[in-house]
């Protein structure tokens, strides 16, 4: 991602006028593109070094400090099963505001790339077939077909919902 592109992305996430209510950061891993709530999005980074967290699950990179708060920071290909990747020069961290238990718990998202700021309508969303029920999948409840492509839609609340922050941001300050 070159550094005027990522300027443009977050400027667009900014950008919050009534008639944007159905704006989504479209973003990568591997060859599939995921749908994420441009609401939920707080910050776009480049991926840069992490402090890790001893005895923590693999998908937990690390933490990053944004602003004087710790944040951990997950490799989202890894939390879905798929094998980790290399850093690249389009590798970015996602910061999202995930809510648990009424409150705001920011976490950082790895992706391999930020592709683009999208209007979808709500009529170019449908429901994710049944695969059965040996597949766990409590996360994408949607999937976008606009402008011909199919992608996953990313609810953060539930893919995050399992993460105890109140332990993870203990364990980081050790």
């Amino acid at each position: 991602m070159s550094p005027d592109s990522k300027e443009d992305t977050i400027r667009k996430l900014r950008e919050r006028t009534p008639k944007q209510k159905g704006r989504f950061l479209i973003f990568k891993l591997g060859n599939d593109e995921y749908v994420l709530q441009a609401s939920k999005v707080r910050k776009i980074t480049v991926f840069s070094d992490l402090t890790t967290v001893p005895q923590t699950p693999d998908y937990l990179r690390g933490t990053i400090n944004q602003a004087g708060q710790v944040i951990p920071v997950i490799d989202t290909r890894v939390l879905l099963g798929m094998e980790a990747s290399d850093v690249t020069d389009q590798t970015c961290i996602i910061t999202v505001d995930v809510v648990q238990r009424d409150r705001s718990c920011p976490s950082g998202l790895v992706v391999d790339a930020v592709a683009e700021v999208v209007d979808i309508a709500e009529k170019d969303f449908c429901e994710v077939p049944h695969l059965g029920s040996a597949i766990k999948n409590n996360f994408a409840l949607r999937l976008s077909t606009a402008g011909g492509k199919l992608r996953i839609f990313v609810d953060v609340d539930r893919l995050l919902d399992w993460m105890n922050f109140d332990d993870l941001e203990q364990k980081s300050r050790q």
